[in-house]
């Protein structure tokens, strides 16, 4: 998808942020981000062009577990939640 096409579809969706870690000056953030249209989705990253994960999800609470799996593995690499 082009990145024009992107932002337009990411306007029209819905985004929850759930954390953000950090470790020095890295800092991910992890959101939920549900369209008006298709699956949700989980996405982790620097910022909506540097996307480390993202995968389509079909509920709040698969949501939930998926983005505590993903917490959990970076914290095991030193980094830190944010407030």
């Amino acid at each position: 998808m082009s990145h024009a096409r992107r932002s337009t579809a990411e306007t029209a969706a819905q985004c929850q942020p759930l954390w953000t870690a950090a470790r020095g000056a890295q800092v991910i953030n992890c959101e939920l981000i549900v369209p008006s249209h298709g699956p949700a989705i989980i996405r982790c990253g620097y910022g909506p062009e540097s996307i480390i994960r993202s995968q389509c999800i079909v509920s709040s609470e698969a949501a939930a577990v998926v983005a505590e799996t993903w917490k959990m593995a970076l914290l095991a690499q030193g980094f830190r939640l944010g407030s």
